[in-house]
């Protein structure tokens, strides 16, 4: 509650027409180990940065000189981070095929969840703060419910989520806005390849997952193109939606699903370098893309207003963020140091973008604030350098007409 109050606070200092707008420079750079994932928590108070050695340092983000929170418990890179919706808990998965539940403010670990390969993604609940969402590259989708016992320990219980339509499902094409152009018939589903060794057989072609902004039902996307939306309490599949292809009949995988924070859209970070946006349930509105140099993307989220869309360039070289409206209308491409993007994050209520990169540090972009003198007198005058002033000799003094004429008299 302290936290929401200062927020409240700060952001009446803040301009709300310009806290809407995208950032334009790097203003800062964290460095303390090399970051390779980042999120905000539900206020934008703290930034949650994991590293490539296996740390996870917390951030007070209103004062980034000193982490708040150092917390290690990983022996590898840690993949992803999420924040639990009242910012006590912390969720972590790493390459060492774990995922842990953190108690921020102990910095104790709640729970430790074991994989047998390399954990890559994890979600909490968007309301409770005991579910989460994780997978690991060779294992399946799990649902995981934490429960405190007597003795203080912690204990979970895992539900494997549907990762494939069930057997006599109907894959049909999305709807289609009027702005946007029909889609070409889905292709056939390809045969299954042969089974591989356990410790390598693929995910069940799970690749991405997300929750809705009420935490009632989780998208599933899958390898081959197919979008599920899988209803928490039973996890049950209640639709089935074949992802739009656009320009070919080709397979498209689903590498990531990024919701806005009204709810009311959805990103697709596709395999064919294009991000796909939906209006949730599914209804396929646009496709953004670079059309000249065709780059894949690492990371793709919404403002806080849902009307800018961001995107991270997978090159190695180039620290390049995408900026485009709801719309589809290209803005600006936001050009930093000469190496790659990792993870970026945009803050809840705020026109700051926070991005790791491949070498190290992570960086915090903002914009170039000018000073705005229209409340001053229309006589101020703002000086560019200092000047040599001359004072009048009756300048400054002070001369009451009223007491002059009663003293006279």
């Amino acid at each position: 509650h302290a936290a929401a109050g200062g927020l409240k606070m700060n952001l009446a200092l803040v301009d709300p027409f310009r806290n809407e707008l995208p950032p334009e420079a790097v203003e800062e750079a964290l460095d303390m180990g090399a970051g390779t994932t980042c999120a905000f928590n539900r206020w934008g108070t703290l930034l949650a940065v994991g590293c490539h050695d296996g740390r996870v340092v917390v951030w007070d983000f209103d004062a980034h000189t000193v982490p708040a929170k150092v917390l290690a418990a990983h022996t590898h890179t840690v993949t992803s981070v999420s924040w639990s919706c009242d910012g006590r808990k912390l969720a972590s998965s790493s390459a060492d095929c774990s995922v842990c539940v953190w108690d921020v403010l102990s910095g104790d670990v709640d729970a430790r969840l074991r994989f047998e390969s390399a954990a890559w993604f994890v979600q909490m609940h968007p309301r409770l703060p005991n579910v989460l969402i994780a997978c690991a590259m060779y294992d399946t989708l799990v649902l995981l419910t934490l429960a405190k016992q007597d003795d203080g320990t912690w204990t979970y219980t895992k539900t494997p989520l549907p990762v494939s339509p069930p057997p006599n499902a109907v894959v049909s094409p999305p709807p289609v806005s009027g702005g946007a152009s029909p889609p070409l018939p889905p292709p056939p589903l390809s045969p299954s390849p042969p089974p591989l060794p356990k410790r390598l057989k693929p995910a069940a072609n799970s690749l991405a997952a997300s929750f809705d902004h009420t935490g009632e039902h989780i998208f599933v996307g899958t390898c081959r193109g197919v979008l599920l939306l899988v209803e928490t309490a039973t996890t049950r599949v209640v639709k089935t939606i074949r992802v739009q292809h656009v320009g070919g009949t080709s397979v498209v995988a689903i590498k990531a699903i990024e919701m806005s924070r009204c709810g009311k859209w959805m990103l697709l970070n596709c395999s064919d370098r294009t991000i796909r946006y939906y209006e949730i349930p599914a209804t396929f509105l646009r496709v953004y893309e670079d059309p000249v140099n065709h780059v894949p993307w690492t990371k793709c989220c919404f403002s806080p207003n849902g009307e800018y869309i961001i995107a991270g360039s997978a090159q190695k070289s180039q620290n390049n963020i995408y900026v485009w409206d709801r719309t589809g209308r290209f803005i600006k491409i936001l050009e930093g140091p000469k190496e790659g993007v990792l993870d970026i994050e945009w803050h809840p209520s705020r026109s700051n973008i926070v991005s790791c990169s491949t070498s190290g540090p992570v960086y915090i972009w903002g914009s170039n604030y000018t000073e705005n003198w229209s409340a001053f007198a229309p006589g101020f005058k703002e000086l560019e350098e200092n000047e040599e002033y001359f004072e009048r000799e009756d300048e400054f003094d002070i001369l009451d007409e009223v007491c002059t004429n009663f003293t006279l008299l």
